[in-house]
């Protein structure tokens, strides 16, 4: 893929900002060891930004795939989508609240969760998330051993969450907030683990493991069940119900076989 968009990248294109740009890497490249010394940081590391290799490719498929066909297109398109999914560089806001920023300094966060504590959470979800669906679409898909390790990191992301949201393991009563936004992660955590245990969940096909066919019923059931206790309680705040609703709607598995991420 990397050796790909190098040749891309290559092509002179006709807009002059975007020459500028190709020529200023010639020196790089020059300087760049040919060989098996060469990392795929590195590589990364001297491609243009998104904006520029998009140009470029276009370029590259209008103009010159035509005379000289060397590469297939739609192929090369999943490719690239499939690089910029995992090479997504994502600054994790710090763990504080609003009070706790200062124009000097960042200050130890003054209460948990902090305002920002739902948003990081999502973040390394969807992280996590984009390489599951990856490897779902891959000719590995059926490997059981990614099978237990992403099961591993889901689980080390609900025990996060319940050190941050809950108190002793229990919604705490004095912060309803905290647990609207537990419930909305667990949601998505049950349909992650449904589009993972899925392929090894039918009784007569090939890879069928018992532990997947339970783990597909256990995170059927909390997929239904997780919002019911919230949605009763009368001192929920309206907003965090609202939100709620929105992405069980979102996340119900019933809607497609993807994982569907809200933004924000």
């Amino acid at each position: 893929m990397l050796a790909l968009l190098i040749i891309v990248w290559i092509i002179p294109a006709t807009a002059a900002d975007i020459q500028n740009i190709w020529f200023s890497k010639w020196d790089i490249f020059e300087a760049l060891p040919l060989g098996p010394n060469v990392s795929k940081g590195e590589l990364v590391a001297i491609l243009p930004p998104d904006h520029c290799c998009e140009y470029l490719i276009t370029q590259y498929f209008t103009r010159l795939s035509p005379l000289f066909h060397i590469l297939h297109g739609p192929t090369f398109q999943k490719q690239y989508n499939a690089f910029n999914l995992l090479n997504i560089q994502v600054t994790m806001p710090a763990d504080v609240n609003d009070i706790d920023i200062h124009e000097d300094a960042i200050l130890p966060p003054s209460s948990q969760p902090t305002q920002m504590s739902m948003m990081r959470f999502k973040i390394q979800l969807f992280q996590l998330s984009s390489k599951i669906c990856r490897h779902l679409s891959s000719e590995s898909r059926l490997d059981e051993a990614a099978l237990n390790t992403y099961d591993t990191e889901i689980a080390n992301e609900q025990q996060q969450w319940d050190a941050v949201f809950l108190l002793d393991g229990l919604p705490s009563v004095l912060d309803t907030s905290s647990y609207a936004h537990w419930c909305i992660l667990q949601l998505y955590a049950h349909q992650l683990y449904l589009l993972l245990h899925r392929p090894f969940c039918k009784s007569r096909g090939p890879c069928f493991q018992p532990t997947s066919r339970a783990k597909c019923i256990s995170s059927g059931a909390a997929l239904l069940g997780i919002p019911s206790p919230i949605l009763r309680s009368p001192s929920s705040a309206p907003l965090p119900l609202a939100r709620l609703r929105h992405d069980q709607f979102l996340c119900d598995p019933r809607r497609n076989g993807t994982s569907l991420m809200p933004p924000g």
